[in-house]
């Protein structure tokens, strides 16, 4: 079973670095006149579901394994954890052609798919803003990095992962959203907006689902969750929202299909600018149920066609 990012699982702290050699390169960090160059580090936020640029103070001999190395320490602010915090290491580093080639160690697999994606996303995105490296290739120890389907992982840049804005909250603490409920008849979705007034610490993307959760407010429109559902955790990489939710999405009784169910999830959440496709985990795995004929297993994209008034 797949370790979760966030909360059931202590991982162990892997600071295994090989610093073989000086790599003296320029970089597009912001210069000064004194000679510093500021390079933005990403850390992993305190709930390990988006990425946290740190300002770094480097030079014109900072090179990548430098980089690495601030990116795997424990940081000791909660707010910015280093990927050796989840127990991930870099055994291996190299570059040719601006192709930095780094090998993980087996702490990733411990991840599940949103934390494999966040370390990715952490690396790359540090690593590029050196001049000498325009893109990353990932090997699991001396073999290429794969997805769940077996397919090499091909050579990562920085425009291969979209930012998670996050929170968005107004002077008056107040949000916005368009979600996604069944009609009266519960053959369809309709959309409606809905605003929330509330303090909280929570994404964006974790309140859509809570609101989706609490159900609809008025008459016209019907729930769409399966009862004693919750939420375990909710994260953005590479444009992908991962929603992980309880076994009771699977067991609980539902008041619609299943069809309707998880677009209303998908069609609520790719009303953010952050998401493109949601994934569905289950206790943090992926599941292979195929329930009222929707393969859970997949990735999901916005659907339309079931939506009715607009």
């Amino acid at each position: 079973m797949k370790a979760k990012v966030r909360g059931k699982t202590v991982f162990c702290i892997l600071l295994v670095m090989i610093l073989a050699g000086s790599l003296l390169v320029s970089s597009c960090g912001k210069d000064r006149d004194d000679g510093v160059i500021i390079y933005d580090v990403y850390y992993l936020d305190s709930d390990y579901s988006s990425l946290v640029p740190e300002k770094y103070e480097g030079n014109a001999d900072t090179d990548m394994y430098e980089l690495l190395n601030k990116l795997s320490i424990v940081t000791g602010n909660p707010s910015a954890r280093g990927i050796g915090e989840l127990g991930v290491s870099t055994i291996g580093v190299d570059v040719e052609g601006g192709v930095a080639t780094v090998s993980l160690s087996g702490g990733y697999e411990s991840l599940d798919v949103a934390g494999q994606t966040l370390v990715k996303a952490a690396v790359v995105k540090t690593l590029t803003q050196l001049d000498s490296i325009s893109g990353v290739k990932f090997m699991l120890g001396e073999l290429p990095l794969t997805d769940r389907m077996g397919a090499e992982i091909p050579v990562m840049t920085a425009d291969s992962f979209v930012s998670n804005p996050g929170l968005v909250v107004s002077d008056e603490n107040s949000l916005q959203f368009v979600l996604y409920f069944a009609d009266a008849e519960e053959n369809y979705l309709r959309s409606i907006s809905r605003e929330v007034s509330k303090n909280t610490d929570a994404s964006r993307e974790q309140i859509v689902i809570e609101e989706l959760i609490a159900g609809p407010t008025t008459g016209d429109f019907r729930s769409v969750m399966p009862n004693g559902t919750k939420v375990n955790s909710v994260s953005v990489a590479d444009g992908i929202c991962y929603i992980d939710l309880s076994n009771e999405f699977l067991t609980g009784n539902s008041p619609v299909g299943m069809n309707l169910t998880v677009y209303s999830i998908v069609n609520s959440l790719a009303e953010l600018n952050s998401v493109r496709k949601v994934q569905i985990l289950i206790d943090g795995n992926i599941t292979e149920i195929t329930r009222d004929g929707v393969d859970l297993s997949q990735v999901f994209s916005r659907n339309l066609d079931i939506v009715v008034g607009q």
